[in-house]
């Protein structure tokens, strides 16, 4: 801000004391929602539920230790992708800061801000309806053999292993920080449903 309290366009700087704390990102996504669907032949059912958000940030506090510059020598280090840098010299404009000046590289930073958006795919369902003919001697109303599988699929950007993990029912947490927290599990289900 200005002398008189007004914001003004941040400039970046390398000056650490020059810099001030600046508002960024946003844990509530710009929309979400859901689709399904629902498709027989014959007698195969295929049942499928999917869920999405767009236009939300995670601030992954996992990758503040993963992604630590030698800084924490007790944790493995990531490789840097592509599109990533380290700096070498004054003048650089680099992603990560230099292997022998990292003591500050864990600290809170937008540097660790990432896109929360998402696709999941949350059930995939296919069943099969025995024929009644083959359940008339048993005199059986019905069975139905399935397989399904919970949160087969995640299409994201999100670095870590889940973008969603950064709600917990019940606990005290910060939405939108993703802090060591398991993924949703990936379940396998077999079933048989028998009518009498």
């Amino acid at each position: 801000i200005d002398a008189d309290g007004n914001p003004i366009t941040p400039v970046a700087t390398s000056e650490f004391a020059d810099a001030d704390n600046q508002v960024v990102g946003n844990a509530q996504p710009k929309f979400q929602g859901g689709f399904g669907t629902d498709v027989s032949w014959k007698n195969f059912t295929l049942l499928a539920n999917a869920a999405f958000t767009y236009g939300n940030d995670v601030y992954n506090n996992n990758r503040r230790f993963m992604d630590n510059d030698g800084h924490e020598p007790y944790y493995n280090l990531i490789l840097l992708a592509e599109n990533e840098s380290r700096w070498t010299k004054p003048g650089d404009n680099a992603t990560h800061p230099s292997m022998s000046n990292s003591a500050l590289s864990t600290e809170t930073s937008s540097r660790f801000l990432e896109d929360g958006s998402f696709l999941k795919i949350r059930n995939i369902t296919l069943s099969y309806h025995l024929p009644t003919e083959m359940l008339k001697k048993a005199k059986l109303k019905g069975i139905t053999l399935g397989m399904g599988f919970d949160n087969p699929f995640t299409f994201t950007k999100y670095w870590g292993q889940d973008p969603e993990a950064t709600y917990v029912k019940g606990a005290y947490t910060t939405p939108g920080v993703n802090d060591f927290k398991y993924p949703n599990s990936r379940k396998y289900v077999f079933s048989v449903n028998v009518q009498f």
